[in-house]
């Protein structure tokens, strides 16, 4: 009695064969996530969450981002209040810290495909309640 026949064998190699070339043929990974520094609205800098790295941004000689683990975040800057610093890391596309005394935004984008689609929105003619 046989257990497997040469129609099986060709099956299993053939399936066994499009798992190879569905690993290894598929498109390459997104480089990650990015971050984009922006001052006055404008980007001043960009880049990748990736390597670990710490810079002050030419211009602010007071403010330090730091990026570690694919995160980034204001560490260190000479604004009264700090608030920009006790924000914290930050490291989902979307998400914002800022320094709003030095005029300074960092947020992250990009990485990991369609977090979320919007539509323009349609206003509804405003009604006025009570009058007939």
């Amino acid at each position: 009695m046989k257990w497997v026949s040469k129609r099986d064998l060709l099956a299993m190699a053939a399936l066994l064969l499009a798992a190879l070339l569905l690993l290894f043929l598929r498109p390459a990974k997104e480089d990650g996530a990015r971050f984009e520094v922006l001052a006055g609205g404008q980007v001043i800098l960009s880049g990748s969450l990736k390597p670990d790295r710490e810079f002050v941004l030419s211009g602010y000689p007071g403010v330090t981002l730091s990026i570690r683990d694919q995160r980034i975040a204001f560490t260190r800057s000479d604004c009264p209040d700090k608030t920009c610093v006790r924000t914290g890391y930050i490291s989902g596309p979307g998400q914002v810290s800022a320094c709003l005394p030095n005029g300074l935004v960092v947020r992250v984008v990009g990485g990991g495909g369609v977090d979320m689609v919007l539509k323009r929105a349609v206003r509804e003619p405003h009604m006025e309640c009570g009058r007939v």
